[in-house]
């Protein structure tokens, strides 16, 4: 857990909102509402990732991902090489949900169809309109193999 605040860090300098951005936190929390919406969207891309629905899948990022990347297609192959377990999940485990300063952070343990295991830690961010958007995600090796 330690490596995880500078690792987040550097993906959301890479990733994370740009002046522009339209995003905004409930200082107080997150509510059952934020919460079922924040699972609902990493599932939901999940899902476009498992059917190669390259548009859907980009739906659910931040505008500032959709402007670095400017294309579904240049989206969906950077994940595809760089994030093959999240881009093929085998399994899929929903865990907490934590509030940052730069968002929320939905922790999903993965197993991949080769039964590697990683822990994904996909950072959200509010939108003006109250979406909530996919701003990064962040991968953590794990030990557990499947069974």
């Amino acid at each position: 857990m330690k490596g995880l605040v500078p690792l987040l860090t550097l993906i959301v300098s890479l990733f994370g909102p740009r002046a522009g951005d339209a995003v905004t936190v409930q200082p107080m929390g997150l509510d059952r509402d934020d919460h079922y919406s924040i699972e609902y969207v990493v599932r939901a891309q999940l899902m476009a990732f498992r059917e190669d629905d390259v548009e859907r899948a980009f739906t659910y990022v931040t505008p500032g991902i959709r402007e670095r990347f400017r294309s579904a297609e240049a989206f969906v192959r950077m994940v595809r090489e760089s994030y093959p377990t999240v881009y093929r999940p085998g399994s899929v485990e929903f865990a907490e949900i934590r509030l940052t300063e730069h968002g929320a952070v939905q922790t999903v343990f993965i197993v991949g169809l080769d039964d590697a295991a990683v822990i994904a830690h996909f950072l959200l961010q509010r939108q003006a309109s109250g979406d909530w958007r996919i701003a990064g995600c962040s991968l953590q090796q794990s030990d557990a193999r499947a069974a």
